[in-house]
């Protein structure tokens, strides 16, 4: 159910859910402030690491001007990664806020289930147990698969044993609906001939209209994963080397070239969502290492086990098919790695060498920061280039696109709908949790038993499932959300609109949602209201009920409506049974 309020102030001290970031901590790019962060790579001629050149070395330029470095920093892989001090939270209370020490980079094993094939898919997951077993100890891993949606599988570790285990597990083999046995080359090789009759020509034209389709899904699925896994990264400091095991990358920034009769009927443009993409990436600070699954390979159609009929001609034309559907794939590869920051990795077959050195690459590296000269938030793509005299090899992310929050808010309108699959994908069970918010929940059980009594009576404003079934516990949920990764929008008054909603969703064991509650917030806030939000913060009171029989969960968010910007916590609601209850 759905409430609406008005924005209000609490006296909620959120510096007690927020300690303290350590002082090494690289400011991210935030609206207003206008600060670029860029991780530089240096190489010398022979790939070698080339560490401690002063800040002087470096000259930046955005789009041919020069700009002055603020802050500068330099990282190399050393002595293992120190252990963060967790942040010790009261009984009832948890938070999305989990801190990592900044002496090394983190790095994201992704296992692309979607675009790869099963038995590549069981390749990677020999090849990554090799790579465990030879790791450098302390690097922090964490590891996600990805099919229609993004879904976690180990947070960040530096135990072998903990890792294999998840490595092992069978949601990192999957057969996706997405990824046929056949190719656009081998489906071609079904029709023959060299002048193909009406039926054959349309069923030729069909058969690529259904692969078109299906390649639209999965880079929508794609680019949606990547985006959601941006908006966890997003609250862990500094650098992150994202490892992205797939075996066929559908992302096309174009409409493609193609010989089918109308391309542009089942192919979609997703230079939107792409440029989306690799904002959402640079501020999370993530650099993506594409690893091309497939390994060394060649056309399908020439494999001695294909019953084509095809020759001549034909078989010409299948194979520069291939090798131009192949090439679309690495560009995009290369494209992706470009734009972050990163590396592709392609024709090898020692795939645990490939993860070894990605995270080499990625371990060595500096951090400076600007204020660009060009204040205007239009849209466009500003093109950074850093420079340092010497023969050096230097790879740092391409540029960004200069996007405000009203640049933002003016898109979510035009795709309200996406905006809403993203939204619900960040409130999924079992989802990554974002961190472009950071919130606080205090769960208190009602009645007069630890726990909470058991009651008839469901929370009044709960929107249930016809199959929830009583009696009840209910419990008391206090939200604070930090105001401080919130937009807020100047009016022409001097006042701040600020527009938020805040939603608890309880799943059962399956994931199946049984209740929900959803408030949405909106206010303008005069100078002295909007200071006083940052000292106290955002505080919204919400109540929900459980069923008193069987396993449940509780997940709640809170989804920035002007930025688009997510936050969420979930916690099993049996870790509350021992809990004091509060009778009201």
């Amino acid at each position: 159910m759905r409430r609406l309020a008005t924005l209000t102030l609490v006296f909620f001290l959120f510096p007690a859910l927020l300690p303290a970031q350590q002082t090494s901590v690289v400011p991210t790019i935030r609206a207003g402030a206008q600060l670029v962060v860029v991780d530089v790579i240096v190489r010398d001629k022979n790939g070698n690491p080339v560490r401690n050149l002063p800040k002087s070395t470096f000259t930046v330029t955005e789009d041919k001007k020069q700009q002055s470095i603020q802050t500068f920093e330099e990282h190399h892989a050393g002595a293992p990664a120190q252990q963060s001090v967790q942040p010790v939270l009261p009984p009832g209370i948890f938070s999305n806020y989990h801190p990592l020490s900044t002496d090394a980079p983190l790095n994201i094993i992704l296992f692309d289930t979607l675009n790869t094939p099963v038995g590549d898919l069981m390749y990677v997951r020999q090849q990554m147990n090799n790579y465990i077993k030879k790791a450098r100890p302390g690097q922090r891993i964490a590891i996600f698969g990805m099919a229609s949606h993004l879904y976690y599988l180990q947070g960040f570790s530096s135990d072998p044993e903990t890792l294999r285990r998840a490595i092992a597990g069978g949601k990192t083999v999957r057969q996706s609906p997405m990824v046929g046995t056949e190719d656009m080359a081998e489906l071609n090789s079904s029709v023959s001939g060299p002048s193909l009759p009406d039926a054959a020509l349309f069923a030729d034209q069909f058969a690529k209209e259904e692969a078109a389709s299906r390649n639209q899904l999965r880079a929508q699925y794609t680019l949606d994963s990547l985006n959601q896994l941006a908006r966890y990264l997003t609250g862990f400091p500094g650098r992150k080397n994202l490892i992205w095991f797939s075996g066929n990358f559908p992302v096309s920034i174009l409409p493609q070239a193609s010989d089918m009769i109308d391309p542009f009927t089942v192919y979609g443009d997703f230079s939107d969502q792409y440029r989306e993409t690799v904002n959402l990436m640079a501020k999370a600070q993530v650099a993506v290492y594409p690893i091309d699954a497939r390994g060394v390979f060649g056309a399908p159609v020439l494999r001695a086990d294909q019953s084509s009929f095809s020759a001549g001609p034909q078989l010409r034309d299948q194979v520069e098919a291939f090798h131009t559907q192949t090439g679309e794939e690495r560009a995009t590869m290369l494209q992706m790695a470009d734009d972050t920051g990163g590396k592709a990795f392609i024709n090898t077959n020692d795939l645990a060498s490939a993860v070894k050195d990605a995270i080499a690459d990625g371990s060595d590296y500096y951090t400076l920061t600007y204020s660009p000269t060009n204040k205007a938030n239009d849209g466009f793509f500003r093109k950074i280039k850093i420079t340092a005299p010497g023969d050096y090899r230097l790879r740092y992310r391409s540029g960004y696109y200069a996007a405000s929050p009203e640049e933002i808010r003016k898109e979510a309108k035009k795709k309200p709908a996406r905006v809403a699959t993203m939204a619900e994908s960040s409130m999924r069970r079992g989802a990554p949790e974002p961190t472009q918010i950071f919130l606080r929940m205090r769960v208190t059980p009602i009645g007069t038993e630890p726990g909470g009594s058991v009651t008839s009576t469901a929370a009044a404003d709960n929107a249930q499932s016809p199959k929830v079934k009583g009696p009840y516990r209910n419990y008391t949920l206090t939200i604070s959300a930090d105001p401080a990764q919130m937009s807020a929008k100047l009016l022409p008054d001097g006042r701040r609109q600020m527009d938020l909603e805040f939603t608890s969703i309880l799943y059962d064991i399956d994931g199946n949602p049984q209740a929900s509650i959803t408030n949405q917030l909106h206010g303008a806030l005069d100078a002295q209201a909007y200071n006083d939000l940052f000292a106290h913060g955002v505080r919204v009171t919400q109540q929900i009920s459980a069923p008193a029989k069987g396993e449940y969960f509780l997940r709640t968010g809170v989804h920035d409506l002007n930025n688009d910007a997510l936050g969420a916590v979930e916690i099993p609601l049996a870790i509350t049974r021992q809990l004091p209850a509060i009778n009201k």
